[in-house]
């Protein structure tokens, strides 16, 4: 193999997207293995003004030029090492930096593993609304005036119909006509998606979180991940198994933090009728194995939205039971890769007043 060749064999290994250009900082550092730094500086001037491009070299046409298998033995590029000899030098160093990192990586397996979380509930897209009875913003809304609105949004008639359908059906006689304005006011301002889906993403971006949960998560394709990967996250989302509802839970992590192992859906089975033989499913819990990059730790991540109607305590037994089903998958997920003893981070909205009794519940429910 000739000089030209070797010289273009080692520039090409630099050359990643496989272009036909490196930067030029990359040829200097593999002529300062052979040249004199002047004889460097010089030469890549006269490369840039000839073969560059923005900043980089079209380093075939830079070997041509450089003629080395026609020039004398006194040249400074023949007197000086050989590119054999600079390949050697370069993959020494590679060898090194990887025992390096690999020395590294085993002290950081010693030390505890650190990270920030973030939960945050978006409020779906098709469901912000400041005219549902338990917003209402802009108006003094004491308990028992909220209670009043709360009977009249959910009164039935005797075929089984609201009486009160509709905004702001529900609202009258509570609340003034001026009172009605100013909450369709705040929900054309502050509640309509186009007006909040940009300070939803600045929200995500001050939160600066390595791992991430969003539920009532809708519009993920077209807003969330390609808004969450501009901020160096990977993600994965999955819809709630409700054919009417458009929303989900999304894990995203930090892309030099954290790698995915895998990835899994637990639709909740919140009642089965034998009769029909129909399955029940509403909600979901989205769960995500991680390996830290870093130190190799393995972590069990999980995204859920359960029950609504927190203030209901005769829910607290579905939501125990949503809880339990969750820990059974999580426990079936780590065996099948490994990951025992991996610790779990939970996280979403769970729609209790004690988490405490929830997680009490739930651990008997669990081992049924």
């Amino acid at each position: 193999m000739s000089r030209s060749e070797k010289l273009k064999q080692t520039l090409q290994s630099l050359d990643e997207e496989k272009s036909g250009f490196i930067l030029t900082s990359q040829v200097r550092a593999v002529l300062s293995h052979v040249m004199e730094d002047k004889d460097v500086e010089s030469l890549l001037q006269t490369a840039v003004r000839e073969v560059g491009v923005n900043g980089k070299i079209n380093y075939n046409q830079f070997v041509d030029y450089l003629c080395l298998d026609n020039q004398e033995a006194s040249s400074p590029v023949s007197t000086t090492a050989s590119v054999d000899e600079t390949q050697e030098k370069m993959q020494k160093r590679l060898e090194e930096a990887e025992s390096e990192v690999h020395a590294l990586r085993l002290m950081l397996r010693r030390q505890p593993l650190e990270f920030t979380v973030g939960q945050y509930n978006i409020l779906a897209g098709y469901l912000g609304a400041n005219k549902e009875p338990w917003f209402l913003y802009g108006v003094d809304m004491p308990e028992s005036r909220r209670a009043e609105i709360v009977k009249l949004h959910q009164q039935r008639g005797p075929d089984g119909k609201p009486v009160n359908a509709g905004w702001p059906n529900y609202v009258r006689g509570v609340l003034s006509e001026e009172e009605i304005k100013k909450v369709e006011a705040i929900d054309a301002q502050d509640f309509n998606w186009e007006a909040r889906k940009d300070r939803l993403v600045d929200v995500i971006r001050d939160m600066d979180s390595d791992l991430l949960s969003l539920v009532e998560c809708d519009h993920y394709e077209d807003h969330f991940k390609p808004a969450l990967e501009k901020m160096g996250y990977d993600s994965v989302w999955r819809k709630r198994p409700r054919p009417s509802s458009a929303d989900g839970c999304c894990i995203a992590w930090k892309k030099g933090f954290f790698e995915i192992m895998a990835t899994h859906c637990v639709e909740y089975v919140d009642k089965y009728d034998p009769v029909a033989k129909r399955t029940f499913k509403d909600r979901i819990a989205l769960v995500a194995l991680l390996r830290s990059v870093a130190g190799g730790r393995t972590l069990c991540f999980v995204s859920t939205h359960l029950q609504r109607n927190p203030e209901d305590p005769t829910q607290d037994m579905l939501r125990a039971r949503q809880v339990g089903q969750v820990l059974r998958e999580i426990g079936e997920l780590t065996k099948k890769h490994n990951a025992h003893g991996a610790p779990v981070v939970l996280t979403g909205d769970l729609n209790c007043t004690s988490f405490g009794r929830l997680r009490g519940i739930a651990n008997t429910v669990s081992l049924l």
